[in-house]
């Protein structure tokens, strides 16, 4: 079927089109693009179909793809992330990228999601032109000798206060310790935000929610249990906003943690190390029932900690790719796995599988701690969680060394241990994009020598709470 006259320059290619019936996809050429030409219904059922398509395309780097969309009868938002994925398909290899205007019931999908703005939309193929830089070479649908960037341009703005310049954190392939098949490992960077740490995005939020409840008074002292991450966080934005923190953490972190926690001005109450952050969260809540001069935003249970996620996170993951295979972040609070988890599952549904990554405690015959064993965030929604899996504090400095030297991601420990969890994930699909969350750097590990000694000889590998 020919949707434009001048065979000179239209040619289909050897492969074969794919079809159901109900969704017919064809690769074909034009004056030096690459066509991929839709027929039929573009929507939840069939998007598989579309996707093996633009999967299988052999794209020349610096070339040219347009999507042709005039004979389709149906799109829906799941066809919308197609598009956004060829789009990053070109991206990625430096190639021009169009769209064959489709009919108005199509056309307004992409003009109700605001994309008809942002990319280019010819009514005919003769209108798309000669593409901008020839394509000199034509490399296999899976080649990846280097690294790409993050998936849109997005990236990080100017922003006229530090706090407005947390989130919108890259998303990166890691092409080294991903798997060589047609499964993509991608890094969500939190480690990039202005502490060095996800939990920029969870003190934000739970601190401008109290304030627009008016929880909170001016000058009142915030007390909060922690391991760091989120203690840090929330003493930056305490002390641009003048709240006094008050922090009970563990007396096992590392040396770091309390240094940066004192430079932001904040005390420091020490829990004993052995019982971990169910220490730390007990001797808090004693604290605050003790003295109601108190306030206690409490990210185990603040529901503006997902939601931080939910809203920003998941969302960035989903504007990057589209389409997510499986998401793998550390349990910590929960909040990380509850926001962006969601999001996710409920824009892809069981297409996307949660997996939750956490310490396993050490010591003989202690094992793998069950919910019912001890603390359970109570943001924790067991049930949207596809995987659990344990991991030791070895193995997760010995990956975190991994991401270091294969990936020259410089990330913490438990990052390390999301690694290894999301690289065995990802050896066990056959397609898709694995996602997981580098939470933060590795900095406030320094003390401890496990990014220049061999793994096996970092010191307190049982009694440091890394984590």
């Amino acid at each position: 079927m020919d949707y434009w006259n001048g065979e000179s320059v239209v040619r289909t290619r050897a492969a074969p089109a794919i079809s159901t019936g109900e969704l017919r996809c064809q690769v074909r050429e034009h004056d030096g693009w690459t066509l991929l030409v839709f027929d039929g219904e573009l929507d939840f059922t069939h998007v598989d179909i579309a996707r093996k398509a633009l999967h299988g395309l052999v794209l020349a780097r610096h070339g040219s793809l347009a999507l042709d969309l005039r004979a389709l009868s149906f799109m829906d938002t799941t066809g919308v992330r197609l598009i956004l994925q060829a789009m990053h398909r070109a991206e990625e290899r430096g190639a021009d990228f169009a769209l064959v205007r489709g009919p108005f019931e199509v056309h307004h999908v992409l003009e109700l999601v605001g994309l008809t703005d942002q990319l280019r939309i010819v009514d005919d193929p003769e209108n798309l032109g000669r593409p901008a830089t020839p394509a000199p070479a034509v490399d296999g649908p899976r080649a990846r000798p280097f690294p790409v960037g993050p998936p849109t341009m997005r990236g990080r703005r100017g922003a006229t206060d530090l706090l407005k310049a947390i989130g919108d954190t890259p998303l990166v392939e890691l092409t080294r310790l991903g798997p060589d098949t047609d499964v993509r490992l991608w890094a969500k960077l939190e480690s990039l935000n202005p502490t060095g740490a996800g939990t920029d995005r969870v003190a934000r939020a739970i601190i401008e929610d109290a304030e627009a409840r008016a929880a909170i008074l001016p000058g009142q002292t915030i007390l909060e249990p922690t391991s760091g991450n989120t203690g840090i966080s929330l003493a930056m934005i305490c002390a641009r906003k003048g709240y006094p923190l008050t922090v009970v953490m563990p007396d096992n972190v590392t040396d770091e943690r309390t240094r940066m926690l004192r430079m932001y001005g904040a005390e420091i109450v020490y829990s004993p190390g052995a019982r971990g952050s169910d220490g730390a969260v007990a001797m808090a809540q004693a604290m605050a029932a003790a003295d109601p001069s108190y306030f206690m935003p409490y990210q185990y249970g603040n529901p503006a900690n997902p939601l931080a996620h939910y809203n920003g996170t998941g969302l960035e993951i989903l504007q990057d790719l589209g389409e997510v295979a499986a998401f793998v972040a550390a349990l910590g609070t929960g909040g990380t796995l509850m926001g962006a988890g969601r999001r996710l599952r409920e824009e892809l549904g069981q297409a996307v599988m949660i997996v939750a990554v956490e310490a396993m405690p050490a010591g003989p015959g202690q094992g793998m701690r069950s919910f019912e064993d001890g603390f359970v965030p109570p943001l924790l929604d067991p049930s949207l969680l596809d995987r659990r899996v344990p991991v030791s504090n070895q193995d997760a400095i010995a990956w975190t060394r991994r991401l270091l030297d294969e990936e020259g991601i410089f990330a913490g420990v438990s990052s390390g241990a999301v690694a290894s969890v999301a690289v065995r994930i990802a050896d066990e699909l056959d397609e898709g994009n694995v996602v997981f969350v580098v939470n933060d750097e590795g900095w406030k590990y320094l003390s401890s020598g496990l990014y220049t000694g061999p793994p096996e000889d970092v010191a307190g590998v049982d009694t440091t709470a890394w984590w």
